[in-house]
């Protein structure tokens, strides 16, 4: 008798975004040089999902499955009867924080070993947060009787001591998480990420990482900041604001949120000294206007209010003098208008926004669709999540090799140097004819 098995795919990765105003998965394959080629990509409405957090398990789960089933009705996966079982995803939310943490070793002149600094690392793990959960921890430099080291094995010292960033966040966050996946069709989670450092893996080069820098995220209900210095991940942090507060501003001028929308990604600017004077002319409100100069200003306070809040975390990690390489811009709300010039006016610093285009295959589809988390996640991933259904004779026994499994699956990844731009959300959606003195929507 004939059936069909299941045979797993090398070199086929999955991966999704559960953001909060838009959902996006991608499979794809890498090439020998590392490079990212997108076989399919699929984009839907957030559900289920607020300010980065699974809020509805069976929301999410239900779009989870609709991305995916998207993803396998793609000609170069249907074709080949290839379907998605596994899944990369990023761990997100407002509550992801950062802990500095130091464990010490009294050696007596001993040498020290690969083994002492993995008992060190391993007690930092262990460590418990009160009412948190560690998601990873990231080693920093080491002290070697009082001196900083970065690699002290085979050093003889008194003393070694390793400092830590652990990063941490309300426990229902990964389990929420989990349970999304779980209840859509038992789709298995193959590996999680903290989400800005999987972005950060996409969107910032090692030279950014050794010189100094800050990656500053904008979504849609959250901002994220990761900062680098020296090779090292020094910060994490999530703030609760992002680019729909814009939008129920723009709201407030008596429009609708569609409409509010739309105004944001047509006519958003983040400085209103460079606006120039015109009227946005509301079709759908007969005789409705709104002044470019008074939107402008109503952006600009918002924007400034989100960057203090940005730049306290950047203060926090205690480098935000040593961003040598500057501040690096990207997510969905980065798109706003001169939002680049205005950091820069604001903290002092040279701004520019990410680009991931260096780790896509020159072959690949789709690019302007990704954003930089899911690629950061593709470039993270190392198990194949792809099966194909194959007619076998129940007759023949087949041989099936168990798969190889390179790391370990979740946060279970020891990296010194963690992951460019976004989707241009805004995009070119409309045309804006700058020289026209009334502006329809």
């Amino acid at each position: 008798m004939t059936t069909e098995k299941e045979t797993p795919i090398d070199n086929y990765f999955a991966a999704i975004d559960l953001g909060s105003s838009k959902i996006t998965g991608v499979v794809a394959q890498k090439t020998d040089e590392g490079r990212i080629n997108i076989i399919a990509c699929e984009q839907t409405e957030s559900q289920g999902i607020r300010r980065g957090e699974v809020k509805n398990l069976s929301d999410c789960a239900y779009k989870i499955n609709e991305i995916v089933k998207k993803l396998e009705n793609h000609k170069a996966l249907r074709d080949n009867k290839i379907e998605i079982k596994k899944i990369y995803v990023g761990l997100g939310g407002h509550t992801i924080k950062t802990q500095a943490n130091g464990i010490k070793r009294i050696l007596g002149g001993e040498e020290v070993t690969e083994a002492t600094i993995n008992e060190m690392l391993n007690e930092c793990r262990k460590m418990r947060l009160e009412n948190s959960e560690t998601f990873e921890v990231v080693e920093q430099e080491f002290l070697v009787d009082g001196m900083l080291e970065y690699n002290p094995v085979g050093m003889t010292c008194d003393s070694v001591q390793g400092n830590y960033k652990i990063i941490h966040g309300k426990p229902e966050l990964k389990g929420s998480l989990l349970r999304s996946f779980s209840k859509a069709n038992q789709l298995e989670v193959a590996g999680m990420f903290i989400s800005p450092v999987a972005t950060a893996e996409a969107a910032l080069t090692e030279t950014d990482k050794e010189m100094g820098c800050a990656l500053i995220d904008f979504g849609a209900d959250t901002t994220s900041i990761c900062v680098y210095y020296n090779g090292y991940l020094r910060h994490v942090a999530t703030v609760p604001f992002g680019g729909n507060v814009v939008t129920s501003d723009i709201k407030d001028l008596h429009v609708t949120q569609d409409i509010a929308e739309k105004i944001k990604i047509k006519f958003g600017n983040a400085m209103a000294a460079l606006e120039t004077k015109k009227h946005i002319v509301i079709p759908e409100q007969e005789g409705k206007t709104i002044s470019t100069e008074v939107l402008a200003s109503l952006i600009e306070a918002r924007i400034d209010e989100i960057l203090d809040f940005v730049w306290k975390e950047i203060e926090k990690s205690k480098f935000a003098s040593k961003l040598g390489n500057g501040i690096i811009i990207t997510g969905g709300a980065s798109q706003l208008k001169n939002l680049d010039k205005f950091i820069s006016s604001k903290t002092g610093c040279d701004v520019r926004y990410a680009s991931h285009a260096r780790h896509i295959d020159i072959e690949s589809k789709f690019d302007e669709d990704v954003n930089s988390l899911v690629i950061g996640l593709l470039l993270l991933a190392n198990e194949t999540c792809a099966v194909t259904k194959v007619e076998v004779d129940d007759d023949v026994v087949v041989e099936v090799k168990e798969e190889k499994k390179v790391a370990k699956k979740g946060f279970g990844t020891r990296t010194k140097r963690p992951v460019v731009a976004i989707t241009n959300f805004f995009g070119n959606l409309f045309n804006l004819e700058e020289n026209d003195e009334n502006e329809k929507m």
